[in-house]
C-alpha cells in the first residue's frame, strides 16, 4: 500500500485495502471485480467479502458487465467520490 492509501484510510476511517480500492476506482470507470481481485491478490471469496464491506459503507456500487453474464464491475459511488474529494482537499499539504 502507498502513503496515499494510508492517508485516505485515515481520512475516511476505512482500512488501507478499502482505501486502495477507493483510489483505484476514483477515476470514474467501472472496474471488473476479477480485475480488482487480481490487482490486490484476493481470492474470489476475499473479493466478494471486500465488495460487501465497501457496499455496506456506501463506497461503491455494483454493475453487471454486459459482455460477461454473471460478472460484476465496481464503480465508486457518487457520495464516496464527493467524500474523497472533500477529504483530500481539506487536508492538502
Amino acid at each position: 500500500m502507498t502513503w496515499l492509501d494510508a492517508r485516505v484510510s485515515r481520512l475516511l476511517c476505512i482500512d488501507e485495502l478499502d482505501a486502495a480500492v477507493v483510489l483505484r476506482l476514483a477515476g470514474g470507470c467501472a472496474v471488473p471485480l476479477r480485475t480488482l481481485a487480481a490487482e490486490f491478490d484476493l481470492s474470489e471469496g476475499g473479493a466478494r467479502a471486500l465488495v460487501r464491506a465497501l457496499e455496506h459503507e456506501a463506497l461503491v456500487r455494483c454493475e453487471p458487465v454486459p459482455a460477461r453474464p454473471g460478472e460484476i464491475a465496481l464503480r465508486l459511488s457518487a457520495g464516496a467520490a464527493v467524500e474523497l474529494a472533500a477529504a483530500l482537499a481539506a487536508h492538502d499539504c
